[in-house]
């Protein structure tokens, strides 16, 4: 044959290689060439997994695509696997680093109002949140510009003192009030500093931007601005303004009362006032605690505006807010709140048994989803949810919600660190719901050999259906088409006999997982 023969073949060759390659590949991926085996550490590629994210049909005897002729033994272990996926599961909250110390380390944080708050968020989203950082023994709120795409963390620096003054609309020093910086104690308590008899305060604060000043005093409005801290800083002047009483009285059964929070939201129009109150603090108490009379006080909003009441109970699916306009003189509203007839009792696990305490639960209509919507008052996330009820459980994980009338409802559960779920009603009723912890990383499969020795095939219905040889004692590596719950089947067979089986029901996964094949038997 000649030499320029040769050459196009082996281009041509190269090329359809290539052209395979690329087909069978996702954007991005390396793609294990044949007989790899996929060893340790080796990341499988994205044509493993079906566009709609559920597991193919299961491979034949000999395998969906055959290997190299002559590659492999004729007695080489064979491993049949067929994945079934049964349920996929909801990553949890995992924002790129939010705040570090002065020389620049990363520190534990997350988002509580604002854009980015909450479960199920958009990843995409852009605009004001307000973080919680851990800086033992305590916790400092920041408020930060978030843009995913290019993230500017809150720089946490050391302590400087900050000093200033409280008056009145008269500009006579408020005596009695109290300034925080947005840190607690390690029991959660804010560290607030009070004036003395001319109004004036100081305090040690850690520097940085976005630091909210919130100032109070009995018979004023509450205010709060983001501040920078600075060393040169000057001295800090606030002047509050005559406060609001609103007494809210629930109507509604008494049943578990105790259980019921009111909280305070925005409306169409926002005054002055309003747009200067602190909302955010409701993330930090979880709303305003009802009596066994069904009512609750708020005595610092500000005596203009607007502002709605929303009520939290997990047997009274959410409300559209109740509209309360704000004056000089004491308001008293009530508001309804419809206590369902069906209720359910069920508990929260980890995968190893242990009760998830203060995980989030909502039983959700029929396509109901779990939405986020965008705050720029820095409210509490889902209070928006319409319809839905909403519980948290205790120290051991149990909890109490009503049951939403739809035959198709969904417990939707989620908790910080932990995959979230989507629980069909009917079934959460019947048995424990487990939240897997969360692994990170992609979800895929090491599979080990069933032979030590021996070189071995792997037969796997992911995608369009896999066949690799795989060197001895090499492990298979396979990505998974998401997190979630799924049945594997295997079956090992030694010279066209099968030799040995193992099923694994509900195996759940949220990173890679390693699986030994069945012995020989």
């Amino acid at each position: 044959m000649q030499r320029s023969t040769v050459l196009f073949l082996l281009l041509a060759g190269a090329v359809v290689a290539v052209v395979a390659a690329i087909a069978f590949s996702g954007p991005g991926e390396v793609v294990l060439p044949p007989g790899t085996g996929g060893g340790p550490g080796a990341k499988a590629s994205d044509a493993n997994s079906n566009q709609n994210g559920s597991a193919g049909s299961a491979p034949s005897e000999t395998g969906l695509q055959a290997p190299h002729e002559g590659s492999v033994p004729p007695d080489a272990p064979h491993v049949t696997i067929t994945v079934t996926s049964m349920e996929r599961f909801i990553p949890p909250p995992n924002p790129p680093p939010l705040a570090t110390t002065a020389a620049g380390e990363a520190l534990s944080a997350q988002i509580l109002a604002g854009v980015g708050a909450g479960f199920d968020a958009p990843s995409n989203d852009r605009g004001v949140a307000m973080i919680s950082v851990d800086v033992p023994p305590g916790r400092l709120l920041r408020q930060v510009a978030w843009n995913p795409k290019a993230p500017n963390p809150a720089r946490i620096g050391p302590r400087i003192v900050v000093r200033g003054t409280v008056f009145d609309a008269e500009k006579i020093p408020v005596q009695a009030a109290f300034v925080w910086f947005g840190e607690l104690t390690a029991d959660g308590t804010a560290r607030e500093f009070g004036v003395d008899e001319e109004g004036a305060f100081e305090a040690d604060v850690p520097a940085g931007q976005g630091v909210p000043m919130v100032v109070r005093a009995k018979g004023f409005a509450s205010k709060w601005r983001p501040i920078e801290v600075t060393s040169d800083m000057r001295a800090l002047t606030e002047m509050l303004q005559p406060g609001a009483t609103v007494q809210i009285q629930l109507a509604t059964r008494a049943i578990e009362i105790d259980k019921a929070r009111a909280f305070v939201v925005t409306r169409a129009q926002v005054s002055s006032g309003v747009s200067q109150w602190p909302f955010f603090r409701q993330c930090l108490s979880g709303g305003y605690a009802i009596n066994e009379d069904g009512q609750v006080r708020i005595d610092d909003l500000p005596q203009v505006g607007t502002v709605g009441v929303v009520i939290r109970h997990p047997l009274a699916p959410l409300v559209a807010p109740a509209e309360i306009r704000l004056s000089p003189k004491p308001v008293r509203a009530t508001v309804p709140a419809r206590m369902v007839e069906t209720r359910m009792h069920s508990v929260v696990t980890d995968d190893d048994g242990n009760g998830i305490a203060l995980a989030s639960v909502w039983a959700l209509r029929e396509r109901q989803r779990l939405d986020s919507a965008r705050s720029l008052r820095l409210l509490p996330p889902h209070l928006n949810v319409l319809g839905a009820c909403y519980s948290q459980t205790d120290a051991n994980g149990r909890f109490l919600i009503g049951s939403v009338d739809d035959a198709e409802a969904t417990l939707t559960v989620r908790a910080h660190g932990y995959a979230g779920r989507n629980v069909p009603s009917a079934l959460a009723k019947e048995t424990v719901i487990v939240l897997p912890k969360w692994r990170g990383g992609d979800a895929a499969l090491r599979i080990l050999p069933p032979v030590a020795g021996k070189v071995w095939r792997v037969s796997i219905n992911l995608g369009d259906g896999i066949d690799e040889t795989c060197a001895a004692d090499d492990a298979f590596v396979i990505a998974l088409p998401h997190v979630g719950s799924f049945d594997i089947k295997m079956v090992l067979r030694i010279d066209g006999k099968q030799r040995g089986s193992h099923d694994v029901k509900r195996l759940m996964v949220t990173g890679p997982l390693e699986l030994a094949t069945p012995s020989p038997n």
